[in-house]
């Protein structure tokens, strides 16, 4: 499920209530004292603590930025806790693109990598829409011995593709 040379430390404190056993009935406040983790070595935390709060089963998060080397990702927006929920929710920020080799050990990349993502829709038929763009990135692939230098990446988030 996790990465290879992934690691973390959560805490948090949840606290709520409904008035019947409907998730729509749920209201909640979420509070994560500590958010840290590493991958490969390369720590990440959060930049400030992080809060959610659920009112009538939608979650809506009042502030959430991770922070590490050559990266700050910030969350927003709004999702139902229930099926069919509603979905609003915004990624925007930076993160170094060597990040991208945990997932593959035959691809190296380098450079700083934007994004802008926003997901909206249903929990069960999400909407996917933004951009992902690199700027002076370096990529190399081990086989076939591949290198590029100086690249510049701009990708179309969707639903349907990556393009």
């Amino acid at each position: 499920f996790l990465p290879k040379g992934f690691s973390g430390l959560v805490s948090l404190r949840a606290q709520g209530r409904a008035e019947r056993p409907d998730l729509r009935a749920l209201d909640a406040d979420i509070r994560c004292g500590d958010l840290a983790f590493e991958i490969d070595n390369i720590g990440f935390s959060q930049a400030d603590p992080v809060q959610i709060e659920i009112r009538r089963g939608i979650a809506s998060i009042a502030r959430f930025a991770l922070s590490g080397p050559e990266t700050r990702i910030e969350a927003s927006g709004t999702a139902g806790v229930y099926p069919r929920g509603p979905l609003d929710l915004s990624v925007s920020g930076s993160l170094d693109a060597g990040l991208l080799g945990v997932f593959s050990e035959a691809v190296k990349t380098a450079g700083e990598v934007r994004i802008d993502a926003r997901v909206t829709g249903a929990l069960d038929a999400p909407v996917l829409s933004g951009r992902a763009e690199m700027d002076n990135g370096k990529f190399s692939l081990h086989s076939p011995r591949i290198a590029a230098a100086d690249g510049k990446v701009r990708l179309a988030l969707t639903s349907d593709a990556i393009a």
